[in-house]
């Protein structure tokens, strides 16, 4: 382990040697940002297998030659380097090394020792099914927001709260096939007409086999949500999942959540399976006052709403600043965190939290919903 008198407090792609393009910079700074965001404890895993002892851990950057590490150990910071056998080009050389190392790791574990959030994860993956379904209704509930019904999962298995599921469509003539699964989309060739993306559940009524999902209308929508902004009732969908994202402490007593209009649909669930003597702070941004979508009621809920005006969405680090003014050190601060936006945005907050107000790693969890281009 190197000493590092002090610690990077940005999420960098950083070239060593002969430069990484862009496009693979940027990959790979979504990839550190997904792990340090969803799965903090398989981070510090990998960590610790690294650097046994330590008590807190965050990939910080990656050069062609390894993927650096701000460790923790009893208040003091360092780095550890996780090094590579050769110079990697590609972000998924990133992922094989770390999944590699995580195999290590838990090859040296004790046998009693738990999975991981990402192991457990990886072993849901492979019992998922692809179901089928139509979409039933489409009902505008803010200026620039859309419910999507979709019917025809009678027997999805959906709980409430952080669930998400892969959503597949097709522009063929007929839409998706009845007999398409995951497996075919991860074989299908780059001309394939099927595409997918990941959306939150907002809510499921099993005993009707519908489920609703918000859909944020924007200029430059991706192949999925240009789909869902045209859809008509009858179109053919199909899911693959559920998968769960986060889960609320046992011995949590107050709980903050951060989103951008991506991901309200996320906490309005999330609010929706609250235990009515906890509490939360919801620091919701949007447009304005008109571009709220109706948000549920909670005993201990309060709600600051951030409107941007006519400032471009993911820019404007607002999000931050109310957190950094809102929420301060002591009795009745939160003790766990969810939040859903725009990648940088929400990585920013997660810093703030962790490095600031000193929550632990597995009590923040910040997830990019999507990314803004830049330049």
């Amino acid at each position: 382990m190197t000493s590092a008198s002090e610690t990077t407090d940005t999420v960098t792609a950083s070239p060593h040697g002969s430069a990484l393009d862009d496009a693979t910079a940027a990959a790979i700074e979504a990839t550190l940002d997904h792990l340090n965001d969803n799965h903090a404890d398989t981070v510090l895993f990998v960590a610790r297998h690294l650097a046994p002892g330590v008590d807190d851990a965050e990939v910080v950057r990656v050069d062609r030659t390894a993927a650096v590490f701000a460790v923790r150990d009893a208040g003091t910071t360092s780095e550890v380097r996780l090094e590579f056998p050769r110079p990697i080009d590609a972000a998924h050389e990133v992922q094989g090394h770390f999944f590699a190392t995580l195999a290590a790791a838990r090859a040296e574990a004790p046998a009693d020792a738990a999975l991981t959030s990402l192991e457990r994860e990886m072993q849901l993956t492979a019992t998922l099914r692809t179901v089928h379904g139509r979409v039933s209704a489409i009902e505008r509930i803010a200026p620039a927001l859309l419910q999507v019904t979709l019917t025809g999962f009678d027997d999805y298995p959906l709980h409430g709260g952080d669930e998400f599921v892969y959503t597949m469509i097709s522009h063929a003539p007929g839409g998706i096939p009845t007999t398409y699964d995951m497996s075919d989309y991860r074989d299908q060739a780059d001309d394939d007409p099927v595409r997918g993306a990941y959306y939150t559940v907002r809510r499921a009524r099993p005993e009707a086999g519908e489920i609703d999902m918000w859909v944020v209308e924007h200029d430059h929508p991706g192949t999925v949500a240009a789909w869902m902004m045209a859809a008509t009732p009858g179109d053919p969908v199909a899911l693959w999942g559920p998968r769960h994202g986060f889960q609320l402490p046992d011995d949590a007593r107050h709980v903050l959540f951060v989103a951008d209009e991506t991901g309200l649909a996320a906490v309005a669930a999330l609010v929706e399976v609250l235990p009515t003597d906890r509490r939360a702070t919801a620091i919701l941004e949007c447009v304005d006052a008109a571009h709220r979508p109706p948000m549920p009621a909670h005993p201990g809920l309060e709600i600051v709403w951030v409107d941007r005006g006519a400032e471009a969405p993911g820019v404007t680090n607002r999000l931050l600043g109310t957190v950094a003014a809102t929420v301060t050190p002591g009795d009745g601060a939160p003790d766990a965190a969810f939040g859903a936006a725009e990648s940088r945005q929400v990585s920013a907050v997660r810093r703030h939290l962790r490095q600031t107000l000193g929550m632990p790693a597995t009590r923040v969890q910040m997830t990019g919903y999507w990314r803004r281009q830049v330049g």
